[in-house]
């Protein structure tokens, strides 16, 4: 039983701990469009926002949209730029 209890406690040790390791760098340089596989925030000319994760130069994966105003566009998943609902 001790034994049992050892087994299952393992995979939940590594679950709950750092996800740091599984967390996307932070983008690097000013040209966004060679931004991949990071995190970054990323404010258009009109002042709309994106922070989030990035892939090819596009809004890729968890992030938000935010309106020049403020105001939460969409917050949630976005596949190549789309966002995804």
């Amino acid at each position: 039983m001790k034994c049992l209890l050892t087994i299952l406690c393992i995979p939940a040790l590594l679950l709950l701990s750092s996800t740091e390791g599984w967390s996307l760098p932070p983008c690097e340089g000013n040209n966004y469009s060679t931004w991949t596989n990071c995190f970054g925030t990323y404010t258009f000319a009109d002042e709309a926002k994106y922070v989030g994760e990035l892939k090819n130069g596009s809004m890729h994966g968890q992030g938000t949209l935010t309106a020049p105003d403020g105001s939460v566009l969409h917050k949630g998943t976005f596949c190549y730029g789309k966002t995804i609902y």
